[in-house]
């Protein structure tokens, strides 16, 4: 995440023009990257690491936030203007209106894609049918999956520590713990991938709206040749042990394709908080029972 407040893009001056944008990484740097050559500033909005379309619609990228940072960063003091370019995709999260009533700034809708922002800037903040248009093609999604493996590897680290845990339990070795546990923890880094950088891919082939039973597919598909080469990972022979590994390798890509939700333009709001009120719960219980089970066989 990027931390929330203004920064300067080029050599800007005060009346430069202001885009507003999320504290998600890969928006911020792509906002940035686009950008070169052109001074202006960004104002940096507290999304929590949530894109722009998301976080509108969950009230992040809002019409509080934007008044509430205009005020924390002294705009007035560093711009000599009354206009501010807030995305497209922001619009509805944004009251212009309440806005300008309460900031004095005006507001002026961008396009679609950062890649037509210098455009847009230099047409006098005029936008084309084209820039209005959204897409989500297969080289957008390719562009997010570095960023969603990396934010995911944290799950590879969580499992390999559960891993020991448990083998230490049964071995009372901490050598032939953290052997096992490396050689059973690859289906895990292996699954990370396949939710992290597959399922983006195979985004507009997967079968259900719901970003966790596709991730749940994935992970009843991918199981199936692990189990197949159970002895190369390593794995127990217990029934028991084995069913309560597979619940956490699918589960682990369920919650990683959910978290997809909020960087893609394929979901409403109302659709992730349902999914997720619902996935979260039972992640919880299901991880839960399959420690303690791995633990006690």
């Amino acid at each position: 995440m990027i931390k929330p407040g203004v920064y300067a893009i080029g050599n800007p001056k005060p009346t430069s023009p202001v885009i507003v944008s999320c504290n998600y990484k890969y928006t911020f740097d792509s906002v940035r990257k686009e950008l070169e050559g052109v001074d202006c500033w960004v104002l940096i909005l507290n999304t929590f690491g949530v894109n722009v379309w998301c976080a509108a619609g969950k009230g992040t990228f809002g019409t509080g936030e934007l008044i509430r940072r205009i005020a924390a960063v002294k705009l007035d003091k560093i711009i000599n203007h009354k206009v501010l370019i807030v995305p497209q995709l922001g619009a509805t999260g944004i009251d212009s209106h309440e806005v300008r009533k309460a900031t004095g700034y005006r507001i002026v809708f961008g396009p679609v894609g950062a890649k037509d922002l210098k455009e847009f800037i230099s047409n006098r903040f005029k936008a084309t049918e084209e820039m209005r248009r959204v897409r989500f093609d297969f080289m957008d999604r390719l562009k997010l999956t570095p960023l969603q493996f990396m934010q995911s590897i944290k799950y590879y680290f969580i499992a390999l520590i559960v891993l020991v845990m448990t083998n230490l339990i049964t071995f009372r070795s901490l050598d032939i713990a953290l052997n096992r546990s490396i050689y059973q923890s690859i289906p895990f880094i292996i699954g990370i991938g396949i939710a992290s950088i597959l399922f983006p891919l195979l985004l507009p082939a997967v079968p259900f709206r719901s970003f966790s039973l596709n991730g749940v597919l994935l992970g009843i598909i991918f199981i199936i040749p692990v189990m197949l080469l159970k002895d190369i990972f390593l794995l127990s022979e217990s029934v028991i042990w084995i069913l309560s590994y597979m619940a956490l390798v699918i589960t682990m890509i369920a919650n990683i394709t959910l978290s997809f939700t909020g960087s893609t333009t394929y979901t409403s709001f109302s659709g992730v908080l349902k999914e997720t009120l619902l996935t979260i719960p039972i992640s919880i219980v299901v991880v839960g029972i399959s420690i303690i089970t791995m633990c006690l066989v």
